[in-house]
């Protein structure tokens, strides 16, 4: 009875010690699990700021730029008129009142042809007597081909400050980028037109 006793504690006390065992090992994996949680979190809260960063440097490049492009048109508008300094020659004051009057007098002749489209057909074709472009289209780039293509074809043009005013003297209630005045064998204000041509030449020449 005695020897049954004994084994009977023995293994009692062998299955106490497995099982203290069993608790020590788990609390130590739940330790471990909780310290990696902690380290997870850790590294989110110093990722968040880091992004923040990234987007902040991002958002301030783009400001910049956006100061940049400001700055850099103002400075070529200050020279023009508030115009692009591109928009030379600029017509102001009795010129332009001509410019607006002749084209005007044209169209009731129908010797006008109206839009970029347009005046640059007329320009290939070399049917233009001179061309009238606008200088407060925006972006001004879509009609910076029109004076190269005078320049090559030897016709004069100008830039008026209004596309309103511009629309208007073609006989529309809508703004109109360009226009060219075209050649007809009976033009009855081919001189108007030829003076308004040498007026337009000395305006290129005091440019250059």
């Amino acid at each position: 009875m005695q020897i049954e006793e004994r084994e009977v504690e023995k293994t009692s006390k062998k299955k106490d010690k497995k099982k203290k065992e069993k608790k020590v090992k788990k609390e130590k994996k739940e330790k471990a699990e909780k310290k990696k949680t902690k380290k997870k979190k850790e590294k989110t809260k110093t990722k968040e700021p880091k992004k923040e960063k990234k987007e902040k440097k991002k958002k301030d490049k783009k400001v910049k730029k956006e100061k940049k492009k400001t700055t850099e048109k103002k400075k070529t508008q200050n020279d023009n008129g508030g115009f692009d300094l591109r928009a030379k020659p600029l017509a102001k004051d009795q010129i332009k009142i001509k410019i607006l009057d002749l084209v005007s007098e044209a169209n009731s002749y129908q010797l006008v042809r109206k839009g970029a489209n347009e005046a640059t057909k007329m320009l290939n074709r070399s049917q233009a007597e001179f061309i009238v472009i606008c200088a407060d289209v925006i972006p001004l780039e879509i009609l910076l081909h029109l004076p190269l293509l005078c320049e090559d074809k030897n016709i004069p043009f100008c830039f008026l400050p209004s596309s309103v005013a511009l629309g208007k003297s073609c006989g529309l209630t809508r703004r109109i980028t360009a226009c060219a005045v075209i050649k007809s064998e009976r033009n009855p204000i081919q001189r108007k037109i030829d003076s308004l041509k040498a007026e337009m030449e000395q305006m290129l020449m005091q440019q250059d």
